[in-house]
């Protein structure tokens, strides 16, 4: 069982702050880590869930402030889930946030007929995360909040075997862009299709770009991506699929920048003295 009893917290809070306790439940992990993260600067601890089971261990066990329930899960629906909490003898009982990366309409109103008090829509981000809590009466709006910034990718690697060659770092970045341009669209199409093979093909081939990447996220979805259609996992591939798409903009988005004002000797640097 993998859920996680320890609780993910911030720890630039001073001890007297009173901080609130969330039940994040996703089968995928990257969802799990980029919400914990998210939840930190609102003073919200985090714990873990992989699926239905595992949450209902984690709701005997500790009183929660706030549920968000991902709708798909292994072992059954998070609005089924959601039903029950509302007739479980709990000490505290949660609101709870249903997610969901479908565009079926029905599922937000089973959310809401199951009890659930917000709903949210993938890509997750800050703002509709702060939105529900807000509604849900679990954030002060009084406050501003800091909302968290991922660190763009710093390419020291290419950096380092370009030798200082500005003419030679670009034309790295733009085989890279162009390689991952004409992978992770056939890739997130073979998820969608449930296509494992043709998915493992092409994730074999991205993964030799991920050491010039340096990106620790997109490498762990492209591992997920490998072990799923290895087991053959049709949904889960697909939404594994999803996350890839959504984390390969912010890959793009940095290889782009670093194009139109790369910082070529202030990374040369870093990579040398590493």
């Amino acid at each position: 069982m993998y859920v996680d009893l320890a609780p993910r917290s911030p720890a630039s809070l001073s001890s007297a702050t009173t901080l609130r306790r969330a039940l994040l439940v996703d089968d995928v992990t990257y969802n799990l880590d980029w919400m914990s993260a998210m939840l930190l600067p609102l003073g919200v601890e985090s714990i873990v869930a992989l699926n239905i089971a595992e949450a209902k261990h984690a709701l005997s066990h500790l009183s929660f402030d706030v549920v968000f329930l991902d709708c798909e899960l292994p072992d059954g629906f998070g609005y089924s889930l959601a039903a029950e909490i509302q007739g479980m003898k709990l000490e505290q009982k949660p609101a709870i946030i249903g997610m969901t990366s479908s565009d079926d309409s029905e599922l937000m109103l089973r959310f809401f007929s199951s009890g659930a008090e917000g709903f949210i829509r993938k890509p997750i981000n800050f703002e509709r995360v702060c939105d529900c809590l807000a509604k849900c009466k679990l954030l002060d709006t009084g406050k501003t909040y800091n909302q968290p910034v991922r660190p763009k990718l710093g390419f020291r690697n290419i950096h380092f075997i370009s030798h200082g060659n500005d003419d030679q770092f670009k034309s790295y970045l733009r085989k890279i862009s162009s390689q991952l341009e004409s992978e992770v669209t056939p890739l997130v199409g073979a998820c969608r299709k449930g296509e494992p093979e043709a998915a493992r093909a092409i994730v074999h081939r991205l993964l030799s770009l991920t050491p010039l990447l340096e990106s620790p996220e997109f490498t762990g979805l492209l591992q997920s991506c490998q072990r799923v259609a290895r087991w053959h996992d049709l949904r889960l591939l697909k939404k594994i699929g999803q996350a890839i798409e959504w984390e390969y903009q912010r890959v793009k988005a940095s290889l782009r920048d670093e194009l139109d004002n790369p910082q070529q000797t202030q990374n040369l640097s870093l990579c040398k003295s590493a």
